[in-house]
């Protein structure tokens, strides 16, 4: 979002005070002078005249005023048109709203307010239209944002850095056609069991075997294989090792409970033969355990 800075009273050039001067000033009380008239004021009286002679339009009607003072009169009325724009835009608050980048907001409500200073705002009164913080995020275009209808893609200003919902306001179904790719996930229930993750290897890289993400590991080797610790994924991950091939496969454990080993109270090896399946269990301390 782009910041904006309101303008300070330097910023708008206008000036401290006005160069012109009166023309005169009216006083009501009475004058010394015979005709009402010095070089600084009039009398009211003499004032009066002067109104009703402009509305009788005798500075158009009498050739000679209008002869004379013809080019002041011009002038006049191009002031007077210059006037108006400034009165139309001053009194229909234009102002503001077109020279200041930054609207006045009428009241709004607000959702939070950060230790930072950030201020979420649900709704807010513009200018007489009612905008809510999809639209406001949006750019404000109509008030509104139809989520229904949505043609580009969802994003947030930065990497791991906003919520869908609160903890005390959730969003209910989450329909998806596609991968979910979360980093993690806290479930109360399962509607349906996950899908099992399960790889077939013919061989292993080391003995010390990565499975993380699994739970079901199958060997299809006609070579002997050996395995000598597990790589969990997390506490509590239970894992499902298969034999389909010729080759047995040896699984050294430990009774050391050393970090990532299978434990055996002897330390005794376990051989898996072709066609028969062991399954383990990690506990908070990456040890594995046979539980069948």
């Amino acid at each position: 979002m782009a910041k904006y800075k309101e303008r300070t009273e330097e910023d708008l050039f206008i000036k401290p005070k006005r160069r012109a001067k009166n023309f005169f000033v009216t006083s009501s009380a009475k004058m010394d002078e015979k005709d009402g008239v010095t070089k600084t004021t009039i009398s009211s009286s003499v004032f009066t005249e002067m109104s009703k002679s402009f509305a009788d339009g005798e500075y158009l009607l009498d050739d000679g005023i209008r002869e004379i003072n013809g080019s002041v009169l011009y002038m006049l009325q191009e002031m007077q048109t210059d006037i108006d724009d400034l009165y139309n835009e001053a009194s229909a608050s234009a102002f503001q709203s077109s020279y200041f980048p930054v609207a006045r907001i009428d009241s709004g409500s607000f959702a939070d307010v950060s230790s930072s200073g950030l201020i979420t705002m649900m709704t807010a009164s513009i200018g007489g239209g009612i905008f809510t913080s999809a639209s406001l995020a949006a750019g404000g275009g109509g008030g509104s944002v139809d989520f229904e209808q949505v043609d580009s893609t969802l994003a947030p200003d930065g990497d791991d850095s906003r919520d869908l919902g609160f903890g005390n306001r959730q969003w209910r179904n989450l329909y998806l056609d596609g991968t979910a790719n979360i980093d993690s996930l806290s479930a109360d229930s399962f509607a349906k069991p996950p899908a099992p993750v399960v790889l077939t290897a013919t061989t292993l890289k080391s003995s010390l075997v990565n499975v993380t993400g699994l739970h079901t590991l199958v060997l299809n080797s006609s070579n002997a294989l050996s395995i000598t610790g597990l790589r969990p994924a997390h506490s509590g991950q239970e894992l499902t090792i298969m034999n389909i091939g010729s080759g047995a496969v040896t699984i050294t454990r430990a009774s050391n409970l050393a970090v990532r080993t299978i434990y055996n109270a002897k330390g005794a090896s376990l051989t898996i033969n072709q066609h028969q399946a062991y399954k383990f269990v990690c506990n908070p301390n990456q040890v594995w355990y046979q539980i069948s």
